[in-house]
């Protein structure tokens, strides 16, 4: 192990390499999106009335959007 790596942070406590060493955010973006392609479908389990009074998404639409902008608060609030 290089005294570098341990600089940068890239070793763990036992000195082996980080499990994020080489994952870029643009890797990381495709495998979020892969991820929300296979999710599979599952029934709501919020009160309509509710989803509309507080402004929020359905589950799904929740999910993909609060991956898709880290400002979106109505999907924030509702993934809480």
């Amino acid at each position: 192990m290089s005294a570098n790596r341990e600089r940068r942070g890239d070793c763990d406590e036992r000195g082996g390499l980080s499990l994020t060493e080489g994952l870029t955010n643009a890797r990381l973006s495709q495998l979020v999106e892969i991820a929300l392609e296979r999710r599979p479908e599952l029934a709501e389990w919020i009160d309509g009335p509710l989803l509309t009074s507080r402004g929020w998404p359905a589950g799904r639409e929740a999910l993909a959007r609060a991956h898709a902008s880290p400002h979106d608060i109505a999907a924030h609030d509702r993934l809480a």
